[in-house]
Order: C-alpha cells, then structure tokens, then sequence
C-alpha cells in the first residue's frame, strides 16, 4: 500500500481501555448484580477454558466488583435488621400505647427514619456519584490508580480471576466457531490455486508454505496501524483437549498457553484434533471496535489453499456507557433524594434482608453447580472443556453508538483483505505463477461489500485453470411516469 492509498489508516493511539472504564463504572451505576453474575460465572468455571478478553482489565473489574460487594454486604448486615427491628418495635408500640404517648411513637420513628435514610443516602450518593466520578470519567481513569482505590479484604472474584491463564496463545472452544473471543463474523472465504500454470508461458518457481507466510507477515507489518497486532494461534476443540496435552488432569482446566514445539506440530496441517491460524488484528475507539483477520495457508503438492475468517468486536452496550452522561447532582435534587430515602426507609432495610438471605442461597446454588459438573466429568467420555463466549463478548451489542465507529469498522476490515490479497499477488507473480483467475477474485472481494454475515456470497468467483467468474445480471430499474405507473 502506498501513501496515496485510501485504506492507509491514521489513527491516535488508545492506551487506555474504554471497556474497563465502562464496566468498572457500571459495577456502581446499577448494573452490578448484571455485571457480578457473569464474572461469578466467569471464575466459579473451574473445568473450561477461558476466552481472551480484548480490551478488558478483568482483575480489575473483579476488584471493583469485590469492593462494591464487601461494602453492600457490611452495609446490608447492619442496616437491613437494624432496620426492620426498629420499625417492628415501633409498629408494636403504636398499637400497645395510650393515644397520648403514641406521638413519642412517631417521633421515635421519625428518628429511626432519618438516621437510616442518611445512611442509605450516603451510599447511594458514593456508589452513583463519588467513586464513578472521581476514577472513572474520561479525564480520570487511569488503571493503576483505580487498582489502589478499591483495594478490599474480600478477593473472592479476583483470587479467582488471577487463577486463570489470561492471554495465552491457545483458544480452546466449545461451539461450532473456533475464533471465540474475537467477535462475530464479517466475512468467510477461501480459494484454491493452482500454481503449476505459469504466467505468459513462463515456468513457474516453486515455493514453500513458510516463505508466502513471510512475504504476508512482512506486508502486514507495513501497516500504518499502532495498535496492530501479528500472532500464531491454535485452536482446539474442547473434546480434543485432552488429546492435545491441553489437561493437567482430569477435573482441571485447559492450559491456554503451548511452546513452539506444539505449535509447529500442527503449524500446516489439516489435522483434526488441532490447527494454527495466523491472527491479525486491530483495535480502535479504545478498544470499543477491534478487527480480527485469521488465515491459513495450505500449499497441498501444486494446489494453494487459501482460507480466510474475518471477525469483529463490537462496542459494550449503551446502557454500560451511563458513566460519560453522568453529572453531579444539584443541591435541591439532593435534598429531594434524601427526603425520599427517609420516606421509603422501612422498604428499603425490609429488602436488604431479603437481600441477605439470596446472598446465601446464591452461595450454596455455586457449589451445587460445582458438584453437579464434576459429575458430569465423570460420565463422559468425551467432555467438552471449550468455551463458547467471552466476558467482553456478553457486554457487547450489535448497535453502534457512533457512526465513525462503524465506518472505522469498515475501513480496517477492507485495509487488512486488500493488504492480504496484494500480498499474495505480489508473491505469486514473483514466482511466475499466472494470477489472471486470482485478480478477478481479489477484485470481487475487495469491492462487492464483504461485510456480511454468515460467509462471502461468491456468484462471481472462479477458481481453477481457465475458469470465467461472471456476476449475475441485475434488473435495470423501471422508468416511473407521472401517476406512479411504470414506464
């Protein structure tokens, strides 16, 4: 690509996470029993694998929520009985006292509801107010900082985090799609080449698998993109993840992470229990659009193979995004929030204890669940130890919230299948192969819009010696009098 390409992307450098920003401040803005039941479920897995996160800090996501936790618990252990005795009592003295000493009764409740109304203020206006605002706007997040702020006793969710191997360099998957954690499809194709023709009658040179792979590397790394992202991949699928050597024994979880030796073992291959990809990806908006292009390149005798998946993560979903609209509040609607944490005190401490009560029960459905699975361990044969979504995939949504995120979207998905295609083209005519089959292919796939889900719609590919690729005809648009009748 050259200077005057329209792909060349020039974009500012993210260094920080937009996706941990919103989902730490989300953990206070409401969303925290959403947010606190899938990172449960992300740590209490014990038997699968974990897939990448792009873009999200989940050990400090697991602090935050750890923090919020402890805090809501001490708050709920006092507040919520404390509460609802008071009131009991008051209730009972109502009806057991003298007309004239049953405004002492009122007085007395009026007290209880004050003190436990400020109390619950007080957190609310933390939880909503203090600490999203002063660690988690644009202008104040800083990771390291945030770490410190939250630091708690607690550590359930992120002893359980720090238990997982993060960012390996294998994905073990338990659906259909081996790309899991990268998003949804854009776009599926492949080709086949035959290299034995040459161009213009000269004799074609032959090559090996690993110097293409070079040229492409090579080419990639050309990209103007400061967040690119180059890399071996293996993918296995969760019942052959004990055939692999992935098991460290029966009832534990899949190691994420293989040297070279294992690599190269399935680097080429068309083998059914594992395969190597190589992975190029992007990431923009501060990680809110990341671009993921994997590709496998086959060379079987004179026969090229060429297969390529594009994938897409999409931005969290707009409700997580509360953080960027929220402003501190003036001081009548704070005495307004306070007046009617007052009035609905008794409400609140008598849902508190429900509260503790589902804290307890939701502790003991975990370690049923965790019973249950071993169990079925232990029944089958072939156990599938994938995974079959990711945390930052669950907080995504299939809705942009800014049309330049799309469109940024678009350019780097149509930089990094031009970028490839040219590659090879440029490989392929160093080695007098003739490529007149493949231009007409790289051209369709360039400029018939490959964003579309569920794989490439190829009517005008041809693939093979002296095949022709013609595009079906479109119906001309009718010519419309005055009236509305067609012409």
């Amino acid at each position: 690509m050259t200077q005057n390409d329209p792909a060349v992307i020039s974009a500012p450098h993210q260094p920080l996470s937009e996706t941990t920003r919103f989902m730490c401040a989300s953990a206070f803005l409401g969303h925290d029993d959403d947010i606190r039941k899938k990172v449960r479920t992300y740590v209490a897995d014990r038997h699968h694998a974990m897939a990448d996160n792009h873009g999200l800090d989940v050990v400090l996501l697991a602090r935050v929520l750890d923090f919020n936790d402890q805090k809501k618990f001490r708050h709920y252990l006092w507040h919520g009985p404390i509460g609802v005795v008071c009131f009991l009592v008051l209730v009972l003295a109502w009806f057991s006292l003298t007309p004239d000493t049953q405004p002492m009764v009122l007085v007395a409740g009026l007290v209880a509801a004050l003190v436990l109304g400020a109390a619950s203020y007080r957190r609310y206006m933390r939880n909503h107010y203090e600490y999203p605002l002063r660690y988690f706007t644009r202008e104040t997040f800083d990771a390291e900082t945030a770490m410190n702020a939250f630091q708690n006793s607690s550590h359930k969710l992120e002893d359980g985090v720090l238990d997982r191997e993060l960012n390996g360099n294998v994905t073990v998957f338990g659906g259909f799609d081996p790309f899991v954690g990268a998003g949804g499809s854009i776009g599926d194709w492949s080709l086949l080449i035959d290299t034995r023709k040459g161009s213009e009658g000269a004799t074609p040179s032959k090559f090996a698998e690993a110097d293409l792979d070079a040229a492409i590397a090579l080419s990639f790394q050309r990209l103007p993109l400061p967040d690119l992202e180059i890399a071996d991949r293996l993918f296995v699928h969760g019942v052959d993840a004990a055939s692999v050597g992935l098991l460290p024994d029966f009832f534990g979880r899949p190691s994420q992470s293989v040297d070279e030796g294992t690599m190269a073992r399935f680097r080429s291959t068309d083998s059914h229990l594992a395969r190597v990809y190589k992975m190029v990806a992007v990431s923009g908006w501060g990680d809110q659009v990341r671009v993921s292009l994997f590709y496998r390149i086959i060379l079987n005798g004179p026969v090229l193979y060429i297969e390529n998946h594009s994938r897409v993560l999409q931005p969290v979903w707009v409700r997580y995004r509360e953080i960027d609209n929220l402003v501190p509040l003036k001081a009548d609607k704070k005495f307004g929030l306070f007046i009617g944490q007052v009035v609905i005190s008794p409400i609140v401490c008598l849902i508190e204890c429900f509260g503790l009560f589902a804290w307890m029960r939701a502790a003991a459905e975990r370690r049923e669940l965790e019973k249950a699975e071993k169990e079925r361990i232990e029944e089958q044969a072939r156990y599938n130890y994938g995974c079959v979504s990711s945390l930052r995939e669950s907080f995504s949504t299939s809705i942009y919230d800014h049309f330049f995120e799309k469109s940024d979207r678009d350019l780097y998905v149509k930089t990094f299948q031009k970028q490839f295609l040219d590659a090879i083209l440029e490989f392929l005519d160093s080695k007098n192969v003739d490529t007149s089959d493949f231009r007409e292919q790289r051209t369709y796939i360039i400029n018939s819009g490959l964003i579309v889900h569920g794989g490439l719609q190829a009517e005008a590919l041809a693939v093979g010696e002296e095949a022709q690729a013609t595009a079906g005809k479109k119906d001309k648009p009718k010519k419309v009098k005055a009236g509305g009748k067609a012409a």
